[in-house]
């Protein structure tokens, strides 16, 4: 009884040292929840952050033997190994999404997703648009196989990206990043990204509350037909004039 007494302890004390009292608490709030409702409810917070785009010359991008970085399409069967519901995919690429992956042999090493506009969330019940238009897109979803996240392979996924929003006269990006996830936090922050603000989804069945320090600020939705509507303005000295 006392060993599990230290260990129900030690499960609370590390998320709050790594996360902090507030976003610590968040998150084991929300484990509980998924855990006492079979993933019927839960409690997710995202932080929005804008990056600069790297402009990079598509031609000057290199090559190298091992990870080759390419665009995925519908059709890919490396789609397959993707850790995501064949309709989730589907869906990105019907709202216009792009994706780049980077493979070793045949072996998954890490993707990126970016859509130029609007995007309907799939993780909560929400839309993004970015601001300015045809100047920001939105990237998402950013996965680097465990193995290779001590090497580059971040970095040139972000070079490919930077290539084809360069070629398509993009100055910036917009994200959504879990506040549970510190090593994504820290990958952004070492590019540049510039916090904008936050917001908090809980989920109770259908039922979805959203809080937000960002316009629409509360929003109560129960089905796909009410959606909060996130306008993400990148800042100023991010864009070019």
């Amino acid at each position: 009884m006392f060993r599990r007494l230290i260990q129900l302890g030690q499960q609370i004390q590390d998320p709050i040292s790594t996360l902090g009292i507030i976003n610590g608490t968040l998150y084991l709030i929300g484990r509980l929840m998924g855990k006492t409702s079979t993933d019927r409810c839960g409690l997710l917070k995202y932080y929005f952050v804008a990056q600069p785009i790297r402009r990079i010359d598509a031609a000057l991008l290199g090559s190298r033997t091992d990870i080759v970085i390419r665009r995925i399409f519908p059709d890919d069967p490396l789609l397959r190994a993707f850790a995501r519901p064949a309709f989730v995919l589907e869906d990105r690429y019907h709202q216009g999404a792009t994706c780049f992956v980077a493979t070793k042999e045949d072996e998954l090493v890490g993707y990126i997703w970016i859509i130029l506009d609007r995007y309907a969330e799939d993780e909560v019940r929400c839309i993004y648009r970015t601001l300015p238009e045809r100047k920001v897109a939105w990237d998402f979803d950013v996965y680097i196989n465990p193995k290779y996240r001590l090497g580059r392979t971040f970095i040139r996924l972000w070079d490919a990206v930077g290539a084809f929003l360069t070629e398509q006269h993009y100055q910036a990006s917009i994200s959504r990043i879990s506040a549970f996830n510190q090593q994504s936090l820290k990958s952004h922050a070492r590019m540049g990204a510039v916090l904008l603000g936050s917001a908090v989804f809980i989920r109770l069945g259908n039922v979805q509350i959203m809080f937000s320090g960002l316009n629409p600020y509360i929003h109560l939705s129960f089905g796909r037909r009410s959606l909060p509507t996130f306008h993400l303005m990148a800042p100023a000295n991010l864009l070019q004039n």
